[in-house]
């Protein structure tokens, strides 16, 4: 089968999102699984530079989005970081990476004391972020800069992760 360009790239990473949202298990396979998505999902902008004309000016283009968005900053160093172990060059934080995770939370209600809660969390810039939202927040921005090049028809509703107060929306 013929590639089909940066859209086969792109096809794949939707492939691991939608596995992510179906799950609900909190394990080392779907921690695996993130790490998959974050890869496929970073790898998009080298499909992006490979198969579009350079002419066209994608190549720093993508490279100045990717470094302009929180989720695709924290996607690459996930992603690189994967790869190399350790990162010399950051776009966020160097130590971002996927992990299971227990939590303690005060239920709301009349339930005494503290519970705990197992999920699977991107620690990063001393935040630790849902992973799904990180997905999230990958899916919508790639989708933001493929609508913008009229590579890809704009899709308003889909994931609208919510932002984190630390960082205005736009830099989603």
């Amino acid at each position: 089968m013929a590639s089909r360009g940066w859209r086969e790239q792109y096809d794949r990473m939707m492939r691991w999102h939608a596995r992510l949202s179906e799950s609900t298990s909190v394990d080392d396979r779907r921690v695996d699984e993130f790490y998959a998505f974050f890869t496929c999902s970073f790898h998009l902008k080298d499909w992006l530079t490979a198969d579009l004309p350079a002419a066209s000016g994608i190549e720093a283009d993508v490279e100045a989005f990717v470094n302009g968005r929180l989720w695709l900053k924290l996607c690459a160093d996930i992603a690189n970081g994967s790869k190399h172990f350790r990162l010399d060059r950051r776009r966020f934080d160097a130590q971002a990476r996927v992990e299971l995770a227990t939590v303690s939370f005060e239920p709301t209600g009349f339930s005494p004391g503290f519970q705990t809660d197992e999920m699977i969390v991107v620690p990063a810039g001393g935040t630790a972020w849902e992973a799904i939202t990180v997905a999230n927040g990958c899916v919508r921005a790639w989708k933001e800069f493929l609508a913008g090049k009229g590579l890809l028809r704009s899709e308003p509703n889909w994931p609208s992760p919510s932002a984190p107060s630390s960082y205005p929306s736009a830099s989603q």
